[in-house]
């Protein structure tokens, strides 16, 4: 899950905090991730460790991001004269040799992609003892920043911008990679409006080892997959659940899963009926919401079989869909918790942020049969996390 990590000190804080558990600083607002932009840190503000260890060959100049494993930078490269993003290992994590190689096997896997539409990794190495690489600066907006900005984007646009995505991603699947961390704020939109995938801190190879601790919850709650969020491993099917996700986002202006807590995002993944939810919401055209529909299947089974299937899907979508989109719509009820309600969603039973357990007769629109192994298991396991959250430890990351 993301977690919040101070400026100041870049010590982890749970879920939520306000203030830095060592060092006492007010933390950001928002979590963030690698990709997304912050506040521009001065240049005051950069560690004098990087300094020493980088310059004079890049000059830095702001903090663009951070994220569960690193800080994002801004530097001018000075033998190129070109401006570039360098990604170092956070300071609390250096030492960690497990988390180290998760580091350089994100700019390793990364530097096997070359794609218009995947972010360019140029070096990877170590200076002073920090682990580090060097990428394409984009200098543009997230998916979450034009979506905030502008709400519903018209069909053709967002086909456009969902085309483009999957076409990135498809590439690095072909390669055998798995993304696991889609989410609009890891898909930025360049100077020229085209799409760039981005943050591979999760990637990994769609068969092989991980590298990540098993049975642990990785990525984002809103974007995981159902069989992610029930400890099962992430497919190229998960990548295409969360993809469908983003796509709603844009089609709509709103997230299917619209809810406060971590807990209530993920209960929603694995209880709620998005394919009927999507299907049901008259002010997306019906080409395009039985599209997203499939992608959000809860059984992977029920999803394309690959996103060469999805491409081929969205690219057969007909100019006329632009001009339903445009025509005035109704708001439809929809499943609770979900993206069209005109109230502030409610929270899914026994998923609320008051963390209240998960309990046998729980349900919700489009929920699983309560009795079902399966069910129990995912009540189980959304019970283990809430125990986790409450004896006060630290997300598993």
């Amino acid at each position: 899950m993301n977690i919040p990590f101070c400026d100041a000190c870049g010590v982890a804080n749970r879920d939520g905090a306000r203030f830095c558990r060592a060092c006492g600083a007010q933390l950001p607002d928002e979590s963030g991730d690698a990709s997304a932009p912050s506040v521009a840190a001065p240049a005051s503000e950069v560690p004098e460790s990087l300094r020493r260890a980088f310059e004079p060959e890049f000059e830095f100049q702001r903090r663009l991001g951070r994220g569960g494993m690193g800080v994002v930078w801004l530097a001018r490269e000075a033998a190129l004269e070109r401006l570039v993003a360098i990604k170092v290992l956070r300071r609390d994590d250096e030492g960690d040799r497990s988390m180290e190689e998760r580091f350089l096997r994100e700019a390793r896997m990364a530097a096997r992609l070359r794609h218009r539409n995947v972010v360019s990794v140029h070096a990877v190495g170590r200076r002073d003892d920090i682990a580090y690489f060097t990428m394409d600066y984009i200098d543009g907006e997230t998916l979450s920043q034009r979506a905030s900005s502008r709400g519903a984007l018209p069909v053709a646009e967002a086909r456009r911008i969902m085309l483009e995505t999957c076409e990135g991603v498809r590439h690095a699947h072909r390669h055998g990679i798995v993304h696991r961390d889609i989410k609009p704020s890891n898909v930025m939109l360049d100077g020229e409006d085209h799409v760039v995938v981005l943050d591979f801190g999760l990637a990994r190879p769609d068969t092989g080892p991980s590298l990540t601790v098993s049975g642990a919850v990785h990525g984002t709650p809103e974007y995981l997959s159902p069989e992610q969020v029930e400890g099962g491993r992430a497919t190229l099917r998960s990548d295409i659940y969360a993809l469908g996700l983003t796509w709603w986002l844009l089609l709509t202006g709103r997230p299917l899963v619209d809810v406060e807590s971590a807990t209530g995002a993920l209960a929603m993944h694995v209880t709620s009926d998005f394919e009927g939810v999507v299907l049901r919401d008259s002010r997306v055209p019906a080409d395009a919401r039985r599209i997203v529909a499939s992608m959000v299947a809860r059984d992977p089974a029920r999803r394309h079989a690959s996103l060469d299937d999805v491409i081929e899907a969205i690219s057969a979508l007909g100019a006329g869909d632009a001009e339903e989109h445009a025509a005035p719509t109704r708001q439809v009820p929809r499943a609770r918790g979900g993206a069209a309600e005109a109230t502030k969603p409610a929270p899914m039973p026994g998923a609320s942020p008051q963390r209240k357990r998960v309990r046998s007769g729980s349900s919700g629109s489009g929920a699983r049969d309560a009795s079902s192994p399966g069910r129990a298991r995912t009540r189980e396991r959304l019970n283990e996390l809430l125990d986790k959250l409450e004896r006060k430890d630290p997300p598993e990351n």
